[in-house]
């Protein structure tokens, strides 16, 4: 979440930037929020998020529209993914990123041997980069969410999570 206020500092220092708008469900992102309570570490990085539904949907559209606002001008260099897209039908969503970009399909991209440069104060909440995708963490909420929480997120959220098609 910290590049969502900074996207104005990128744009100055690459003014020739194409981004990646990756968009979550919101409801599965209050789910990751809610797990990351659970989180066991004293990193002075730790992420500082909400906790409860209201906040969380509240900072899931608030960043969106930050993001959205900030990359109003260039649409041209701009494509949004949604993160269910990517981790449910891969290729075809990393083909679309590549065409975007102007760059080719090679097979090692499904390779997830990756070398990690994420430091060790980080990697209690970013375990799962160094793992294939997950295609579990799509649609989770209607396992983990009960039904009020569900009914506060899409009444403060709605709208947007229709935006991104998901309602």
């Amino acid at each position: 979440n910290y590049y969502i206020h900074h996207i104005g500092a990128l744009r100055e220092i690459w003014p020739d930037a194409d981004f990646i708008h990756l968009v979550r469900d919101g409801r599965d992102v209050a789910c990751s929020y809610i797990d990351l309570q659970q989180l066991d570490s004293d990193s002075p990085y730790r992420p500082d998020l909400p906790t409860d539904i209201e906040a969380i949907a509240k900072e899931w559209v608030n960043n969106n529209k930050r993001i959205e606002a900030a990359l109003t001008d260039i649409p041209f260099r701009v494509i949004q993914i949604r993160y269910e897209d990517l981790i449910l039908d891969k290729i075809r969503t990393l083909t679309k990123i590549l065409d975007f970009l102007g760059l080719k399909w090679s097979d090692t991209m499904q390779d997830h041997a990756v070398k990690h440069d994420e430091p060790s104060t980080t990697m209690a909440w970013k375990k799962r980069t160094k793992g294939p995708f997950d295609p579990s963490r799509a649609g989770r909420f209607k396992e983990q969410l009960n039904r009020n929480q569900l009914t506060l997120f899409d009444a403060i959220a709605g709208d947007m999570l229709r935006h991104y098609n998901y309602l």
